[in-house]
């Protein structure tokens, strides 16, 4: 069986079109959940251990806005 044409890109357009809003969705989604994490400092002297020491706990939005150091 052959589809026509118009339907095949019917078809595929429609495809592509609910796959876009999903992603949009999904994007709309992505401020409602926090990433934690370490964030090491670099500018110590005294090598490496001085920096992973004095570490900071920070988290941020999964789109990447609204960055906040938890404990300094």
């Amino acid at each position: 069986m052959r589809f026509p044409r118009t339907r095949l890109a019917t078809l595929v357009f429609a495809t592509l079109a609910s796959g876009l809003a999903t992603v949009a969705a999904r994007g709309q989604q992505l401020a409602d959940y926090e990433i934690g994490y370490t964030e090491f400092r670099t500018n110590l002297p005294g090598g490496r251990h001085p920096n992973v020491a004095t570490n900071r706990a920070c988290l941020v939005r999964a789109d990447g806005t609204d960055r906040r150091v938890l404990v300094a």
